[in-house]
């Protein structure tokens, strides 16, 4: 059981359950292989974003400061990223000129956020279990159809749709 935030040390990263959504994550762990690549496209991705934000929020443009908050909440909805997603909304939350007023200080609130997100991640992603190569590498294996009504109207139509499958098989 994990210490109350108040309890622990501060200078040791959170506890994982406070920052992911670690239910949602467990659902994904089907295809470690996937789920890496989905947290390596997040971090890459998100790495502009504090800097952008700052940017937006200096220069007053508050509706593409805006897009960019909803963009980044979008992504750490998909990667399970529980306290980014809230910071992003509470962000967002605030009326339209507010950010604005201390820029500097959303964008690094982001920046903390993110931090906090991409080391949470690379410690859950270390746990996953090694997976095999993706299917994709590997040999694809013929398709099997079973039909389970014959009719000419049926095998006409199953023609028409696997052709593009075929094509390239002959």
């Amino acid at each position: 059981m994990p210490l109350p935030d108040d309890a622990r040390d501060p200078h040791l990263p959170p506890a994982l359950e406070t920052v992911l959504d670690l239910p949602y994550l467990h659902t994904l762990t089907g295809q470690p292989h996937h789920l890496r690549r989905l947290v390596q496209t997040f971090v890459a991705s998100s790495e502009p974003v504090p800097r952008r934000l700052a940017q937006a929020l200096a220069g007053h443009d508050h509706r593409h400061a805006r897009d960019l908050l909803h963009e980044l909440y979008g992504a750490a909805e998909t990667v399970g990223a529980r306290a980014l997603r809230a910071t992003c909304q509470q962000l967002l939350d605030r009326a339209p000129g507010e950010a604005g007023r201390d820029g500097a200080s959303a964008a690094e609130t982001i920046a903390a956020a993110l931090h906090q997100t991409r080391a949470a991640l690379a410690r859950w992603v270390e746990g996953l279990p090694s997976s095999p190569e993706p299917a994709s590498r590997r040999p694809a294996a013929a398709p099997t159809l079973l039909i389970l009504d014959d009719s000419p109207t049926l095998r006409e139509r199953l023609r028409q749709l696997l052709a593009d499958d075929y094509r390239g098989a002959s």
